[in-house]
């Protein structure tokens, strides 16, 4: 599978997502944007969010050096934001998904191209 055709159609070519990440569930990154410069120890952060999100609501999480404030967690969904930027992180049965947005991008039509990936990793059995 190309990873980074799936993040780069699906994601960055809609024009609603400024930079995207797919990961499996041990924290190993299969793909992310040029532009992405998240680091592995948020990566994990993120991916631990699902199991501890109470934890995650009370402190935020931390993407590319900066701090955002979480505004929702469950068990397949993590949504942070900070000013007019965001992210939001899905969890397929197998992946982890990731997907920014930054000025001029409304988190809503972020969520969709995010979760329109996810529906697609979901029915490729991942």
């Amino acid at each position: 599978m190309d990873w980074s055709s799936l993040v780069q159609k699906h994601l960055l070519d809609t024009g609603d997502v400024t930079k995207g990440a797919i990961y499996v569930e041990d924290g190993a990154v299969l793909t992310k944007s040029d532009n992405f410069n998240i680091t592995e120890e948020e990566a994990a952060a993120a991916l631990e969010g699902f199991e501890n999100g109470e934890a995650l609501l009370a402190n935020g999480l931390e993407i590319e050096g900066e701090q955002y404030h979480i505004v929702g967690v469950n068990e397949v969904r993590i949504i942070g934001t900070k000013g007019t930027n965001g992210f939001f992180i899905y969890r397929t049965p197998k992946t982890i998904v990731i997907a920014v947005y930054e000025d001029g991008v409304k988190p809503g039509v972020c969520s969709s191209a995010a979760g329109a990936l996810v529906d697609h990793l979901e029915d490729l059995q991942y």
